[in-house]
């Protein structure tokens, strides 16, 4: 078991989604034109040795066998060649993934009416893809990384992609919505109404916003909050929660603005990076929306098995593995309630940040006061004052226009609220990261890397978020009102 998960480019701890540091850390000592911290500082950020585990936890316990200056030149050359093959063939696999996921997903239409037996081959099929796909994206995560690494060695901008990555098409499509209700002021005011029934209102009283509305959920409505989740609502599941954020986009935009192109010449290495955060970004679409068609097939299976009573809710079967939920054993009601106990009390935890071979939840630290502040890694400048608030997957509907998100790690679910916030800051991550990539090409304010600004930053509380300096400084602790917001850009 130490073996293969010492393998895995990416694990689940504690209901938590991990990278193998240690893994990309060995690599990246043979791996041409960058070194072991550089492409560790991309994904965990600068501040490993404070946390638990340490250096250690990057590092591993391996140690490489001594090489000789000519050696270590013959192996670098080795694995350049490698790497360039690598590039290339990452390509096919990119493609193929997205193939199988669109010739899968073409099975949903026949789901109420598929055989039990059929069914299960899907559920089967959908495992292996899912499992190749999460293989595919640990290597473009890798390669990728190296070629951001040499590509930004002599630059400092960024790679102007914001319209062209897949992580990007969620903010797009709330923008484009929030801009079409902004020209309405009725509109404006029907999606300020943020009781039960908001989708209903909106299909009857504005069908053309609403058809745009279904247009958008068909590009990105398989994403949404801890979207690699089985257990989790994508904004296609939660339309309610996806109308309130684009009403409260629409509240504080533009109408007569949008992000453009900002084409520029790029460098030789700033084209190799740029074409693998693209494959990067594309991959892990088809990863969410694998996730997504599996979440439909094991919720139909769910609701065969509840038919015949051997089940109490299709969603149980997403506390039991793959093989399990097949074909149910007696007594798997009592497995069933273990687990999601379990899931419940590791949920209440604070997961550290990184660790080595063992963990144990992090310390919660005592709320910081005025005049206190965070250090982490600047990614887009800017100097913002807002109202804090600590957002997670269930309490992104809350987040007003020109409030600072706070939050532990961001992923695709959290995009939509890029376009009315004030500034985006995260206690994990680096260059590479989610909130780093798309804060960076929209020019949101953003701070990622503060270990523990969403356990330490009162819910509320005024804060300075300082996106060159890479600081946030609170400036009052107390939670105010929303009418109190202030928000000025510096």
């Amino acid at each position: 078991m130490k073996t293969e998960a010492s393998a895995r480019l990416q694990a689940v701890h504690a209901h938590r989604m991990y990278i193998n540091a240690s893994a990309t850390y060995h690599v990246s000592l043979a791996m041409p034109g960058t070194n072991p911290e550089e492409l560790a500082a991309q994904f965990t950020g600068t501040h490993a040795d404070e946390l638990p585990g340490g250096q250690q936890a990057i590092e591993g316990s391996y140690t490489p066998p001594a090489q000789s200056a000519v050696a270590k030149a013959r192996t670098a050359a080795a694995v350049g060649k490698r790497v360039l093959s690598l590039v290339r063939s990452l390509g096919k696999d990119v493609d193929e993934v997205r193939a199988q996921t669109s010739r899968l997903e073409s099975f949903l239409a026949e789901l109420d009416t598929m055989s039990d037996a059929k069914l299960r081959q899907m559920l089967l099929l959908a495992g292996d893809l899912l499992a190749y796909a999460w293989t595919v994206q640990g290597v473009v995560n890798l390669v990728g990384g190296a070629a951001l690494t040499v590509a930004s060695k002599n630059s400092d901008e960024n790679l102007d992609l914001g319209d062209d990555l897949e992580s990007g098409a969620t903010l797009r499509g709330v923008r484009e919505l929030a801009r079409a209700a902004a020209a309405d002021p009725e509109l404006v005011e029907l999606l300020s109404d943020r009781s039960p029934g908001l989708p209903e209102r909106v299909a009857e009283q504005a069908p053309e916003f609403w058809a745009k509305v279904r247009s958008a959920l068909d590009r990105f409505g398989h994403r949404g909050p801890a979207e690699s989740e089985f257990d989790a609502r994508s904004f296609s599941d939660d339309l309610q929660t996806f109308l309130v954020t684009v009403g409260r986009a629409a509240a504080s935009i533009d109408p007569s603005t949008s992000h453009g192109d900002r084409p520029r010449e790029l460098s030789v290495p700033q084209k190799v990076a740029a074409a693998l955060l693209r494959r990067r970004e594309q991959n892990r679409d088809r990863c969410v929306r694998l996730t997504w068609i599996m979440r439909r097939l094991v919720r139909e299976q769910g609701r065969r098995l509840v038919a015949q009573g051997r089940v109490d809710a299709p969603d149980d079967l997403f506390h039991l593995t793959l093989g399990v939920l097949i074909d149910p054993p007696a007594g798997v009601r009592e497995t069933i309630a273990r687990r999601k106990a379990e899931r419940a009390r590791l949920a209440a935890l604070h997961m550290p940040p990184i660790f080595a071979e063992k963990w144990k939840a992090a310390e919660v630290l005592r709320p910081l006061e005025a005049g206190e502040k965070l250090d982490g890694i600047g990614i887009c400048g800017g100097k913002v004052v807002g109202r804090a608030r600590i957002v997670e997957p269930h309490t992104i509907d809350d987040v007003g226009p020109g409030e600072v998100m706070i939050a532990h790690v961001t992923d695709i679910g959290y995009t939509a609220l890029f376009g009315h916030v004030a500034a985006v800051v995260t206690d994990i991550g680096g260059v590479m990261s989610h909130a780093a990539v798309v804060a960076r090409e929209f020019d949101v304010p953003c701070v990622v890397d503060t270990q523990v600004a969403a356990s330490r930053i009162p819910d509320g509380a005024l804060v300075e978020v300082d996106g060159t300096a890479g600081t946030v400084t609170v400036l009052e602790a107390g939670s105010a009102d929303r009418s109190a917001l202030v928000s000025h850009p510096g």
